[in-house]
């Protein structure tokens, strides 16, 4: 017999129980299913007509209690819709008569409710009031014993069906358990005598994977686990030959492999899927040490690398820096060293994830270069700033005839120049404050700050550019209440800087404003219809001097760089996404006042 035939037949005890099992329960499905429409089709109609019939009983009796007030006769016209509606009720329970007594209780209930209404014309009138509340709780009576006698039956029935209910339950399972006892112990012995082939495999395999190529398999039968030992044995032998022919050329080809690594100008660490490090360069062990386990890293450097490993291992893509500012120092001799750390994953064969490698890049120089580069710049808009300052006064005092008389083609040129003046002396503030924020001078003037006022005060500051632009500012509703620790004028500053950019991308459409709170910070849009943001662009829209390409040269490339600066100064992140407008939206985060 194959296999398969044996497995086949191990589990047809189990099928068996299965199908006992599902039969009972079918049955006991079939056999109350219909118990709870069998009480509610026969009692329920009768209990329904007995509480409209009382509902009709008391609405003829608040008609008759206000016509005795205002002493005035029972007008039998107003109760009719309530005499039709009890009639129509009695009628129901008397083609209803399902009880013991029930008929009875249903003729007197006709009899009192046509003596109930014979009576009614007079029944205002303060001498034949008595009488009538006397044959209204008569009449009420009889209702409510048919009201009883069938609730009385309901609850019997109810508890007859989950007696017999409980009863079937506790035969039903009484033997399920005994069909699935027998079951088990019959497939339990049919599957230890099929598997006992799979365990001599599986410890034969065992030793193969432990290095041992002379473990061979004795088997005898024809069916697929014979098989399996045939093909077991003849790939143990060819291993065997090839580890005999292939062992110097592997250790050859690893050299090799060393030795690309040690070549490599940037530390190098392959971790496996456990952050245990399984391979690196001489470089690595150079800048950090001998010991690279995550946590035996340099402090400095184990967050970033941390970071990189888990990026790669959630997603499955490789990891890049965003930009030299990620870079962590780290101790070194005789100066300190600037790392980058990146990730990519390592796969096997079959595609899946097996390992991570880990590559750290020395920027120190590029560091110190960038360290320079804006020191020069803020060296040189502190030079431009006063001379600048000097030439636009003059400008402005030759424009106001300070010197003299001016033609109107020299005024022309001299508004131009002192415009361009304006604009040089926004660029260098600009610079000052870029250079002040990336070297941590800049000090925070920290308060509580109301969101929606400081949104509301940038949509007016920016209001008459908008109009200029032929765009509409909107700011839109929020929590009035919201309040963030920020320095007041370079949050207005960031706003400003944001709004101005939407509107200049915005193509003259709408621009909106608006905010939102999240776990611990204040998120702050600002969204346009323009032409947005492309997805591999978002990160770099924040870097100096950058333009999207193919958008407009105004401005000069500032104002979101410098919205970085000062966001990341109070610990927020900014970040550029799409809008619903169709356009971009950029936002920033603020962390919300303590």
């Amino acid at each position: 017999m194959t296999l398969r035939g044996k497995l086949l037949l191990t589990t047809l005890p189990l099928v068996l129980a299965l199908v006992l099992t599902t039969g009972g329960a079918l049955y006991a499905a079939f056999r109350f299913g219909s118990a709870p429409d069998a009480i509610l089709q026969q009692n329920f109609k009768s209990f329904d007509a007995g509480r409209n019939m009382v509902h009709a009983i008391d609405t003829i009796d608040g008609l008759v209690f206000a016509a005795a007030l205002r002493r005035e006769p029972f007008q039998r016209e107003t109760a009719a819709q309530a005499i039709a509606d009890f009639d129509r009720e009695l009628r129901t329970q008397e083609g209803n008569i399902t009880e013991t007594g029930e008929r009875e209780a249903t003729k007197a209930l006709r009899t009192r409710w046509e003596r109930y209404v014979a009576d009614l014309d007079e029944a205002s009138s303060t001498s034949r009031l008595e009488g009538y509340l006397k044959r209204s709780g008569e009449l009420q009576a009889a209702v409510d014993t048919i009201l009883d006698t069938n609730r009385g039956a309901m609850h019997r029935k109810s508890d007859l069906a989950r007696e017999e209910s409980r009863r079937i339950g506790v035969m039903l399972g009484s033997a399920a358990l005994v069909a699935l006892l027998l079951a088990l112990v019959f497939t339990g012995t049919s599957l230890r005598r099929t598997l006992a082939p799979v365990r001599v495999l599986e410890r034969a395999v065992g030793r193969l994977a432990d290095g041992d190529f002379e473990a061979r398999i004795r088997f005898s039968g024809s069916d697929e686990i014979a098989s399996l030992s045939r093909s077991f044995n003849d790939m143990a032998e060819r291993l065997l030959r090839y580890r005999q022919s292939s062992v110097g050329e592997l250790l050859e080809a690893n050299g090799r492999l060393e030795s690309v690594m040690d070549s490599l100008a940037d530390g190098v660490i392959v971790y496996d899927l456990d952050g245990t490090p399984t391979a690196n360069n001489q470089v690595v062990v150079q800048w950090t040490g001998h010991e690279l386990t995550l946590e035996a890293l340099p402090e400095a450097l184990q967050d970033a690398v941390r970071n990189a490993f888990e990026t790669v291992k959630e997603t499955g893509q490789a990891y890049e820096p965003r930009s030299i500012a990620d870079a962590v120092e780290v101790p070194g001799a005789p100066t300190p060293r600037w790392l980058l750390a990146g990730a990519t994953p390592v796969r096997a064969r079959d595609g899946l994830l097996s390992g991570i490698t880990v590559a750290l890049r020395d920027v120190s120089t590029m560091r110190r270069l960038e360290g320079f580069h804006g020191d020069l710049v803020a060296a040189a808009a502190h030079e431009l700033r006063t001379p600048l300052t000097s030439l636009h006064m003059a400008v402005h005092l030759c424009l106001e005839g300070a010197a003299g008389p001016i033609t109107d083609r020299q005024q022309d040129l001299l508004a131009t120049a002192r415009s361009d003046c304006e604009r040089l002396q926004s660029v260098v503030e600009e610079l000052l404050e870029l250079a002040r924020l990336e070297s941590g001078a800049a000090t925070l003037a920290l308060s509580k700050v109301n969101v929606a006022e400081a949104l509301r005060d940038a949509v007016a500051r920016l209001e008459p550019r908008a109009r200029q632009l032929g765009s509409r500012l909107v700011a839109l509703q929020g929590d009035g209440l919201l309040e963030v620790d920020a320095d007041a004028a370079r949050l207005a500053r960031a706003l400003d800087n944001l709004i101005e950019n939407a509107l200049v991308h915005s193509g003259g459409s709408d621009v909106e404003v608006g905010f939102e709170s999240q776990h611990g910070t204040v998120r702050i849009f600002v969204d346009d219809a323009g032409r947005g943001i492309p997805q591999e662009l978002r990160e770099r829209v924040f870097s100096k001097f950058f333009r999207v390409p193919g958008t407009t040269k105004q401005g000069n490339g500032l104002g979101l760089s410098i919205v970085r600066d000062i966001v990341n100064a109070h610990g927020g992140e900014v970040g550029a996404a799409d809008s619903p407008l169709g356009g971009a939206r950029v936002w920033l985060t603020i962390p919300k006042a303590r």
